[in-house]
């Protein structure tokens, strides 16, 4: 080999060489400013705000940020080589190559930090092109004229890689403070702006006193160190998270049993939200994806016909711990009087005592444990604890997440990894409640909230092949279920076979950590408890072309498992149909008599088996004018009705095939007792407030969105 070869090779070497740590640094780069903006760490530690994580969602975010760190890099060495032409043509050849080149990288890598951060800020859409792309080009072309005024022109720097730390970050972070400076001063958040216009002004004096020295080389690293200890730091609290001291928590006196009573035992709710009966093997279904909960169950009591009282969340939560029907408490999602804008969620009825007040005056330490925030309404009060982590931030704030959006490569990395949930999965649940769940010499009221089922779904691969189930990839698997409701005509054959497996592989998640959790809580808080597992609504799957549970009351929808072991209680089946909101009333006979009788729940009410939906004017934008009604369902004699006046009413039979399933009938009289006893309820009962409700905030909106409740 020659020595122009050898030559050649070894300035091969030392570009690749240079390309690789350019690459690093650039990620490394992306990555703090991830954990330092994005996710604003530092200003929720200040704030004292908790941050629910796990050393794999950070790790999660490298998958996307490798990418964008190359494209950045592409992006620079293309403009660098566009603008040399440019020069070139004019005459004017630059005399600072490595500064041009670093320079073009800075501001190509301040792009996608923007965009990132732009949608946390702004609330922009990376669908929204054209005013994305506006936010975008200009402010970081601004950034690439002013970098000559504040940085030196050597352009054959000593020390290039602890150099490209500084290029790639300063700029990014200057160009998103200012950005949050500006979003902050728009809603009169002075403070916050100030810290803002603070940081954009000291990352632009660093960048003007860059020398390349041997001894500013660490110096460059603080921030990367404070993003891993923050990252490190908030990792290891999480997982203390449950063991909160209740020493400063007031519990009123306990007051004595009754004469003649045994002391309550502790109850324990598993709400499994979003799961419908017929996909539990004992309803029929063809597969077993919850054999644990199946076999808990032979040990229990179970209901084959419990109906929720709504159709989602809030409502159905609020009934449990009222004991009333939709209408009665007066929670619910609708659109304001006229249609003039809507509202996520109307307040209670005024006077309503909950469930977890009346156990607190009877003695009970109420603690809940939540994966869905929605499932505590703000209007639920009486428990001394609660634990509400929401996966916040991961779903759509950091650059790995923009990526997602447009990577197949990205987006499969992630899906593996499982970080970009916006909940916290079954493990991380269970976690939690085996921690929070401690005897303190005094009953305890346990409610926990899975959120698994619900989408999106993304299912561990372990779950999935533990069902045997292969899905293929006919949409991305952190879609929403009103986004996939509105692209379902579009998606092949094979959309509802792989829809059924991720959502039978979250059964199977929950069911792998449901049932060493209730085998661990039988073992903390003794075999005086009763354990009640049931859902607060089912889930369409591709029925009639929707995925999610935002239209009617179908029965894949309102039937939902309920299972009940308690003491001295029998296990079998019932067959009578039940209204879970009558848990309400079993659980506070147990608090006040220390006995567990299930006839409470079948035991005659004023109000029929019932179930409700409100309409809500976001949704009409998905199912269409159809959904402009209301929803009342009715259940008598083997038949349900629906109605109410003036939409149709329909007849229909759920005792020839199943419970499971719903057949329109006809039967006259059943028809005319049904109509008449369900438009009675509805003109008697229906809320009719309408104004000054007022729209969720911007943090809840983000949340109601991640979750497919609001369209963007």
């Amino acid at each position: 080999m020659d020595r122009t070869n050898v030559r050649n090779a070894r300035g091969l070497l030392v570009v690749a060489g240079k390309g690789t740590g350019a690459l690093f640094w650039a990620v490394a780069a992306l990555w703090t400013l991830d954990v330092l903006i994005n996710l604003d760490l530092p200003g929720r530690w200040v704030r004292g705000r908790p941050f629910y994580c796990t050393s794999r969602d950070f790790v999660g975010l490298l998958a996307g940020e490798v990418q964008v760190a190359l494209a950045a890099l592409i992006a620079g060495l293309a403009g660098f080589a566009v603008a040399q032409a440019v020069r070139a043509r004019i005459g004017t050849p630059s005399r600072n190559r490595a500064f041009g080149l670093l320079r073009t990288a800075a501001a190509a890598l301040a792009l996608p930090v923007f965009l990132a951060q732009s949608r946390t800020l702004w609330g922009y859409h990376p669908a929204q092109t054209l005013p994305v792309a506006a936010l975008t080009l200009i402010p970081t072309a601004l950034i690439w004229l002013a970098l000559p005024l504040l940085a030196p022109h050597n352009p054959h720097p000593k020390r290039p890689i602890a150099r490209t730390w500084s290029w790639f970050f300063l700029p990014a972070w200057g160009l998103s403070a200012l950005n949050q400076a500006a979003a902050a001063a728009l809603h009169a958040d002075w403070y916050t702006s100030f810290v803002g216009a603070g940081s954009a002004l000291a990352a632009a004096a660093l960048l003007a006193r860059t020398q390349y020295t041997r001894r500013e080389g660490p110096a460059n690293l603080l921030p990367a160190a404070l993003a891993l200890s923050l990252a490190t730091g908030y990792t290891i609290a999480f997982h203390q998270y449950g063991l909160e001291s209740t020493a400063d928590i007031e519990i009123p006196p306990r007051q004595e049993p009754a004469p003649g009573t045994i002391d309550p035992p502790n109850v324990v709710l598993v709400v499994l939200d979003t799961v419908r009966a017929d996909h539990l093997q004992r309803f029929g279904y063809h597969r077993n994806p919850m054999p644990g909960l199946e076999q808990w169950a032979q040990n229990a009591l179970s209901f084959a016909r419990a109906v929720s009282p709504a159709g989602w969340t809030a409502p159905a939560h609020a009934s449990l711990f009222s004991g009333l029907p939709v209408s009665q408490h007066g929670i619910h999602h609708g659109s304001r009087s006229g249609g003039g804008g809507d509202v996520y969620q109307t307040p209670a009825h005024p006077g309503i005592r909950w469930l977890p007040e009346r156990l607190a005056e009877l003695g009970f330490e109420c603690t809940a444990v939540t994966a869905n925030p929605v499932a505590l309404p703000p209007d639920v009060t009486g428990f001394h604890r609660v634990f509400q982590p929401w996966h916040e931030g991961w779903y759509d704030g950091t650059l790995a997440a923009l990526v997602d959006n447009h990577s197949p490569l990205s987006r499969t990395i992630s899906e593996r990894l499982r970080w970009r949930l916006p909940y916290l999965d079954a493990q991380a649940i269970a976690d939690i409640a085996a921690r929070a769940a401690r005897p303190r010499g005094r009953p305890l009221f346990l409610f926990l909230n899975f959120l698994d089922a619900h989408s999106p779904y993304n299912p561990p691969h372990s779950a999935l092949k533990a069902i045997h189930a292969h899905p293929s990839h006919p949409f991305p698997r952190y879609l929403p279920h009103n986004t996939l409701t509105q692209i379902w005509s579009t998606l092949p054959p094979s959309r509802k076979t792989c829809l059924d497996d991720l959502y039978d592989g979250e059964l199977r998640w929950i069911d792998q950590n449901l049932t060493p959790l209730l085998e661990t809580l039988q073992h903390t808080l003794g075999p005086n408890t009763v354990f009640i597992v049931t859902s607060d609504h089912g889930e369409d799957l591709g029925e009639g072309g929707r995925v999610g549970h935002e239209f009617g009351l179908a029965q894949h929808i309102v039937h939902v498992p309920l299972f009940l072991k308690a003491p001295h209680l029998k296990p079998g089946t019932v067959d009578t149909p039940v209204s879970t909101r009558r848990l309400h009333d079993f659980i506070l006979h147990i608090a006040q008599s220390g006995k567990a009788d299930p006839a409470i729940l079948w035991k005659p009410d004023p109000v029929h088996l019932v179930a409700e939906r409100y309409p809500y004017h976001d949704s009409i934008r998905v199912f269409g004018p159809e959904y402009d009604r209301p929803w009342v369902v009715m259940y008598m004699n083997g038949f349900k009705g629906e109605g109410p006046g003036p939409s149709p009413f329909r007849l229909l039979d759920v005792t020839s095939h199943g419970f499971e399933q719903e057949m329109e009938t006809t039967n006259p009289d059943m028809a005319r007792r049904l109509k008449l006893a369900i438009d009675s309820y509805w003109s008697t009962y229906r809320d009719t407030r309408g104004l000054n409700l007022k729209a969720p905030d911007s943090a809840t909106l983000d949340m109601l969105t991640e979750l497919g409740y609001v369209t963007e």
